[in-house]
């Protein structure tokens, strides 16, 4: 019923707390770092994470949902540049400990610097890494960006680990790096990406944003897929 955010919350001095159906820190850490923002058409980072074209030989690497229903979200207040979030999801199954889903993330602004850290892990409602046996997934995240005003750069480095016991986990490692630049009336978007597992994928790519108007933008884009098996 409800695809985003739907949640009954209070915020304060302290904060603000919601329950309901959160967006998760993780999703937004990755979001913030990222120059194409939220496409789940262009942005390489997203397409690894979150979203397996049709026919794909490669899955998504982060488990669960870009949101979590039955969840408690906590949102610090500011401390300098500084804020952080944290996020517990119930499992809601009888005579099944550990099948919960909490993560959290902690982001840093100061002038043209910024920066995340974020981490969760998933045991609920997840086919991603159900399908193959495993119990539970951890990812991580770092990313990082420079606004040098003629041009804006932005880093991440993701990483899951499927887990199937104490002894045996399946590792995803995502890295891209983008840029923002003023061209013209609008911006030019290059990206590219790497994610290595059982097999590569690599992206190259690059967009213009054309501000038309009040009500109208347009995007062009090219995109540039790699595959190889190693």
């Amino acid at each position: 019923m409800f695809g985003r955010n739907a949640y009954v919350g209070l915020n304060g001095s302290f904060g603000a707390i919601k329950l309901g159906r959160n967006t998760t820190p993780w999703f937004v850490s990755m979001l913030l770092f990222n120059p194409l923002a939220d496409s789940a058409t262009f942005s390489p980072m997203f397409l690894h994470t979150y979203t397996t074209p049709p026919g794909s030989p490669v899955g998504n690497s982060v488990a669960g949902d870009t949101a979590w229903d039955n969840s408690v979200l906590y949102q610090s207040p500011g401390f300098g540049g500084l804020r952080f979030n944290a996020i517990y999801s119930t499992g809601e199954t009888t005579g099944h400990r550990g099948k919960q889903n909490y993560g959290g993330n902690a982001t840093y602004f100061n002038g043209n610097f910024g920066a995340t850290l974020a981490v969760q892990r998933v045991a609920v409602n997840a086919p991603e890494f159900a399908a193959f046996g495993a119990s539970y997934q951890m990812a991580y995240l770092a990313g990082a960006s420079y606004d040098f005003k003629v041009v804006k750069l932005f880093g991440q480095y993701a990483q899951s680990d499927n887990n199937f016991n104490a002894q045996s986990r399946r590792r995803d490692k995502t890295v891209q790096v983008g840029a923002s630049a003023p061209l013209g009336p609008g911006s030019l978007w290059p990206r590219g990406s790497a994610r290595g597992r059982a097999e590569r994928d690599h992206r190259l790519g690059a967009s213009r944003h054309y501000d038309a108007g009040v009500r109208l933008s347009v995007l062009q884009a090219h995109r540039h897929v790699c595959r190889l098996a190693v």
